[in-house]
């Protein structure tokens, strides 16, 4: 697509708002997957492939989304992107430690009025467990969540956090940026 093609697509939409005889806006599918839309990068049949994959722990399942991935067309600048390099690799013994490289993960600060407190705090213990920091932003968090789990059962469920799942004692639901 050139500047032309993009301009013309642009007046087109524009024009599209302004019709008369519309009774509502067009749909193109920009922001949300339509059937005969634009095409987007997790669509229908792409999340299905990666449910299936996840939960029935199966790598062939986990490997037609892989395919299914590499055989999409352009969505995105960085599917443009190529790197041409003469540079050798950079020794395994010279990279850091995974550890080291998950303490710089931070998730954005997101409300409570943003996300359910299940999804503040799952968000908060994988980044504890991690090594990240999740970010509470604004409202603070909920007392309870500044003690370390410690009635997990084999089960992973808590009495304490008991819309959780999966849970460890020793599990931390305390974000570390506040």
């Amino acid at each position: 697509m050139n500047y032309q093609d993009l301009q013309k697509e642009i007046v087109q939409i524009h024009e599209g708002g302004y019709n008369e005889t519309l009774k509502k806006l067009i749909a193109a599918g920009f922001l949300r997957q339509k059937k005969d839309g634009e095409y987007h990068f997790n669509n229908t049949e792409a999340v299905k492939f990666l449910h299936k994959a996840i939960y029935d722990k199966d790598y062939d399942h986990y490997q037609l989304y892989e395919d299914h991935l590499s055989q999409r067309p352009p969505v995105s600048l960085r599917d443009l992107v190529e790197f041409n390099s003469k540079r050798e690799p950079v020794p395994i013994d010279e990279v850091e430690s995974v550890e080291e490289i998950c303490k710089r993960f931070c998730t954005g600060g997101m409300s409570l009025g943003a996300l359910s407190p299940e999804a503040h705090e799952t968000l908060a213990i994988g980044m504890n467990r991690l090594g990240g920091k999740s970010n509470s932003g604004e409202g603070g968090e909920d007392k309870k969540r500044f003690k370390k789990i410690t009635d997990a059962d084999e089960n992973g469920l808590s009495e304490t956090f008991s819309y959780l799942t999966g849970l460890k004692n020793g599990d931390n639901a305390n974000s570390a940026i506040k």
